[in-house]
């Protein structure tokens, strides 16, 4: 970097007859980089939900078809000890089911279609949360054309107060009947529509 001192010297030399000055060089502080903290979902499975906590993620999925065209978005919230996942991409929306038996692990027991979730399906596997910044689907049932389903989802974002909101109040109205279940699916697939 050059200062102004030492273009006006320059100047000066170059016309001649005046006298060059002095440069003394200055020192320039070097930034000092600040370390990026990667976003993370700031809840867990055994969290109960608010009207902020609703956490997306996007990523691949594969299956024995292998891998789905594009990423896919994802997320999930609660409902006592069930946790609602769902995920979505071009050709269609999935719920799935699953019991919590961590705050950070949960055991799918059934899936269902969107975009009403009104029919479910009897599904094996799990839900994970590998890191705060990370989600984890993998799923089989007979319902699926290719077998197992395997999502890795990094996190996106904590979903909008508004959309949350819509989440919480199908969650007040709960009662333990499927089809309620299939009403919360709804609103966090609208919610990650955004």
């Amino acid at each position: 970097m050059v200062t102004i001192s030492e273009v006006v010297a320059v100047v000066n030399a170059s016309i001649g007859g005046c006298q060059q000055a002095q440069v003394t060089p200055t020192r320039t502080a070097t930034p000092t980089r600040t370390p990026t903290v990667p976003a993370s979902c700031p809840f867990r499975f055994n969290q109960a939900v608010g009207t902020d906590r609703f956490c997306a993620y996007s990523g691949p999925v594969d299956t024995e078809c292998g891998p789905f065209a594009q990423p896919v978005e994802s997320g999930w919230t609660t409902v006592g000890t069930t946790v609602v996942f769902v995920m979505f991409d071009r050709s269609g929306t999935i719920a799935a089911y699953a019991r919590r038996t961590s705050p950070t692990a949960a055991t799918v027991q059934t899936v269902a279609f969107g975009p009403d979730f009104d029919v479910e399906y009897t599904a094996t596997g799990t839900i994970s949360l590998p890191s705060q910044s990370r989600v984890r689907a993998v799923m089989d049932s007979a319902r699926f054309a290719c077998g197992d389903l395997d999502h890795t989802g990094d996190f996106d974002t904590v979903l909008t107060e508004g959309a949350g909101a819509q989440v919480n109040a199908a969650l007040v109205q709960r009662s333990s009947a499927a089809s309620e279940l299939s009403a919360v699916a709804r609103q966090v697939a609208a919610a990650l529509h955004r």
